[in-house]
């Protein structure tokens, strides 16, 4: 019946398994916290590129516990700097994918998933304001919470809304603005709901961006 609940959903034809207890102590370490990469509420059975799968669940437990893939290249923090905190060598194309496979992943939850999934249960344009914050740290390399700032500049999107109105050659913030990134932060970054992009229309515009950067690449002007 439980594996029968895991593949309802699931349009990818790789069924979901149910794992025994002893198996899931053995592969974390009996729970050790070393080895602990977040914590959430529940999960879906779908289908995308960008998004890790669901291999089953275990119900043996104290509580049900549903089993995912396993990325092992590291965060997107750990690619934006290095062990001293400093900004990282992932350069900007990767910096490009990056956010395009983030936004791609979500915009499917959004609007092609059964039944739809957003983040914390909010709209399509509440997750945008949220992505903001991955778009924000791949532009400018710098932490989403950083008490090192100014008081009134700990928060990342506070720090560089206020950079923005400032126009200042000095912000920090990657100037690739021919390339119409920094207008799509900005719309993002919109207080007003209703002016913000929707997430397929932010895949989009990063996809089109990224097509701009290859091309330069390729065909470098004299």
């Amino acid at each position: 019946m439980s594996e029968d609940i895991l593949n309802a959903n699931n349009r990818a034809g790789k069924s979901a398994c149910i794992f025994g207890s002893k198996e899931i102590e053995r592969a974390t370490n009996n729970f050790s916290k070393e080895n602990l990469l977040g914590a959430g509420s529940f999960g879906d059975q779908v289908n995308h590129r960008s998004l890790v799968q669901l291999l089953g669940c275990c119900i043996e437990l104290d509580q049900p516990v549903l089993i995912y893939e396993y990325v092992s290249n590291g965060t997107l923090f750990d690619h934006l700097h290095d062990r001293s905190g400093k900004c990282g060598s992932l350069n900007w194309p990767g910096r490009l994918t990056i956010a395009h496979q983030t936004a791609d992943g979500l915009a499917y939850l959004h609007n092609l998933a059964v039944p739809r999934i957003y983040h914390r249960d909010l709209t399509d344009k509440s997750n945008v304001y949220s992505f903001r914050v991955v778009l924000l740290k791949l532009l400018t390399s710098k932490k989403a919470i950083d008490f090192n700032r100014e008081e009134e500049d700990v928060n990342l999107a506070v720090y560089v809304k206020k950079i923005l109105r400032e126009e200042s050659e000095q912000s920090g913030v990657r100037d690739y603005e021919g390339f119409g990134v920094r207008s799509l932060a900005v719309a993002c970054l919109d207080d007003r709901r209703q002016n913000r992009p929707s997430m397929k229309q932010v895949a989009e515009e990063i996809k089109y961006v990224i097509s701009i950067v290859v091309n330069e690449v390729l065909v470098p002007t004299n």
